[in-house]
């Protein structure tokens, strides 16, 4: 009842409220060997998994299957760690849910590559077909925890900001109280920044710092209390990358939401900012660690007292860089094919001097930051396209596709890029798939291709005819017609998503 637990609930990940669902581990609470037992092992599933699909030859079927593999593993991961440990919750989980007290808010990790390549994945295994959407639905919804609040022009933030306030006997709690005296000793205009500073006091010198000072703003505002003196907070329309963790596929720098989940969770544990918990007691030591900090260490195992106190935080991270490591865009970044054992898959990390992340396995290091080299233009070639990729695929060489492109696609068909059904009509050279179609009935195929949502009946009308069966002897019209009925196509959010302007 595993990954059947994580996919049916209302994928709702707030650690405010748990979602019910009939899995083993959500029906009663868990316990912190448990958790620990469960992260382990799905680490350790992981790379397993990694070393048994490296050594076989990748097919379009076995592309889609690891992909989809590999983010079930990781959204596993995920679930267990928000999960609040009954009899000793970890300091990890604690502050990656947001469930700690004082200034915590929850932290998440995005696989947005995960849906548009989904979308050309053959699923005939309709489990695969339904796992995939359970995904999406998940990773939506804990990226959800790290977009901003919505608030109308009523005022709902502020109100929301106060009832979650009130229910909570940490920091806010107090922050709530505070706003709430009557009369202010020292004028309403500087009620703010005796809060802010009594809450420093009470809660430690990090306790308002600048993840937690838009929510004290807006705690503020409900009790008619102006935040004199403070810049505006920029307005987020994405993700916050404050709060944004293993970003492998864009950056193997340090910074974002790694840095500052191992900021907050080693003031909360008690090790030491600088990174090198082994130089305390050593003065000469402490003295060059303050002077050459290096929290990153944190996070890369390098400080072994801390991977020891934490081991939450590797499993996880180990389990979400091989999701990312496997998305890579082309296959020449992936490992070698050969036989490989457990312990090649074992990574291991290090780290320089200005905070820059390796990560080796398999006798070679990850190549990830995929994402963050195409946004810099180091890719701008052929693979920007559909088109391209499709020519990449074709032509081999340092730029082939991992996957290859979709066998649906008419641009595949007719070795030319086409968007539409006018680029059809522009065609110079219409394909024959062998002399079993005329010209006229190739130039309909293509442009019933055009239109995804009704590609599916018109093709079936297409071949229903006894005189165009003979087409199907084609291999590339049989890859053709598998790939229209057993692509997903393009996933929409359980909200849904809003009208186009215009139709196909």
């Amino acid at each position: 009842g595993g990954w059947r637990g994580v996919g049916e609930w209302d994928s709702d990940v707030d650690a405010a409220v748990e979602p019910a669902c009939d899995c083993f581990w959500w029906r009663r609470g868990m316990r912190a060997a448990t958790q620990l037992e469960l992260l382990r092992l799905l680490s350790l599933l992981s790379r397993h998994y990694a070393t048994v699909v490296l050594s076989m030859n990748p097919t379009v079927l076995s592309d889609a299957s690891r992909i989809l593999t590999f983010a079930s593993f990781a959204a596993l991961a995920d679930a267990v760690v928000r999960r609040t440990a009954s009899d000793c919750p970890s300091a990890f989980s604690l502050q990656y849910s947001g469930a700690a007290t004082g200034p915590s808010e929850p932290y998440a990790f995005t696989v947005d590559r995960l849906r548009d390549e989904s979308a050309t994945m053959r699923l005939h295994d309709e489990s695969l077909l339904a796992n995939r959407t359970r995904l999406l639905d998940y990773f939506a919804s804990t990226k959800a925890l790290l977009l901003p609040p919505v608030a109308d022009e009523a005022g709902a933030g502020s109100e929301a900001a106060e009832s979650d306030a009130d229910g909570d006997d940490g920091m806010w709690a107090v922050a709530a109280k505070e706003f709430g005296k009557e009369p202010f000793s020292n004028g309403r205009d500087r009620r703010y920044e005796e809060v802010k500073a009594a809450l420093r006091e009470q809660f430690g010198r990090d306790a308002v710092n600048e993840r937690s000072k838009p929510r004290l703003k807006a705690l503020a505002a409900a009790h008619g209390v102006e935040a004199s003196g403070e810049a505006a907070a920029p307005k987020l329309s994405g993700p916050d990358p404050a709060r944004t963790c293993f970003r492998f596929d864009s950056t193997m720098q340090w910074g974002g939401g790694d840095a500052a989940l191992i900021d907050q969770l080693t003031y909360r544990v008690g090790y030491p900012s600088h990174g090198f918990p082994e130089a305390e007691g050593k003065p000469d030591a402490e003295s060059h660690a303050a002077a050459s900090p290096a929290p990153w260490r944190y996070f890369t195992g390098e400080a072994a007292e801390f991977a020891a106190d934490c081991p939450e935080l590797g499993a996880l991270r180990d389990t979400v860089l091989l999701l990312k490591a496997f998305m890579v865009p082309t296959a020449e970044e992936l490992p070698p094919l050969q036989p490989w054992t457990v312990a090649d898959a074992d990574v291991v990390w290090t780290s320089d001097k200005q905070g820059g992340l390796s990560a080796v396995a398999f006798g070679r290091q990850l190549s990830c930051a995929y994402v963050g080299r195409e946004a810099a233009g180091e890719k701008k070639s052929l693979l920007s396209s559909a088109f391209g990729r499709i020519q990449s695929f074709f032509a081999g060489g340092a730029n082939r596709p991992r996957a290859p492109p979709s066998a649906a696609d008419p641009s595949a068909l007719a070795q030319s890029p086409i968007c539409c059904e006018d680029d059809v009509l522009h065609l110079k050279e219409l394909p024959s798939f062998g002399g079993r179609v005329s010209s006229v009935e190739a130039e309909h195929l293509l442009q019933v291709l055009t239109v995804p949502y009704l590609r599916l009946p018109l093709l079936l009308s297409f071949f229903a005819p006894q005189h165009r069966v003979a087409a199907l002897a084609e291999t590339r019209v049989q890859e053709m017609l598998d790939a229209t009925l057993f692509e997903p196509g393009e996933w929409l959010p359980p909200a849904g998503s809003p009208a186009g302007a215009e139709g196909p």
